[in-house]
Order: C-alpha cells, then sequence, then structure tokens
C-alpha cells in the first residue's frame, strides 16, 4: 500500500484489482450474496467487491456477486456516494 486501480462496474456493484502477489484460498464461509457495506475478495479476480444492490443476477433485492468471496470486513458505506462510481474511474487505496 497504496496503490492505484481502475473501477468495473456490473450492475451496483464495483470491484477493483489489487496488487497480491500471493495467491489466496476461498475460505469455508465464502458466500456470494452479501450485505451492503461488506468489503470482498473474489479470489479467482484478485479483486475487493462492494456490492450496494442489485447485479444482473440477482433475484428480489438481494446483493448476488458472480462467484463466492471471503469476507474482509464491514464499512459504514454512503450508498448514494458508490452510486457516483463509475466503471473507469480510478481508486486510490493508502
Amino acid at each position: 500500500m497504496p496503490f492505484k486501480s481502475i473501477v468495473k462496474t456490473w450492475g451496483e456493484e464495483i470491484y477493483f484489482e489489487i496488487p497480491i502477489e500471493e495467491s489466496l484460498d476461498l475460505e469455508n464461509n465464502a458466500k456470494d450474496i452479501i450485505n451492503v457495506g461488506e468489503i470482498a475478495y473474489w479470489v479467482e479476480g484478485k479483486c475487493i467487491a462492494i456490492g450496494y444492490g442489485k447485479t444482473p443476477i440477482s433475484k428480489g433485492n438481494e446483493i448476488k456477486l458472480a462467484a463466492r468471496t471471503n469476507i474482509w470486513g464491514d464499512a459504514n458505506l454512503n450508498v448514494k456516494k458508490l452510486k457516483n462510481i463509475k466503471d473507469g474511474d480510478e481508486v486510490i487505496i493508502s
């Protein structure tokens, strides 16, 4: 850290690659349906994923990611601000 990455979007989900050298395994409690505020790590894509609403595969009001993910944390997110993030935006993690 710090590092920069480019945001990609998929429905109401943002995700971005993180520069991680080692391969991490999927944890036993990994899940693909998450809650608003959960910070997820997508193992196959080496990405942080943050869902804040429906994705193309959601049913009802669930936040369903494309794959099971490790949950790394929980944050108090402002969904209105997340909706302003667009595909191709730069994110800086410090």
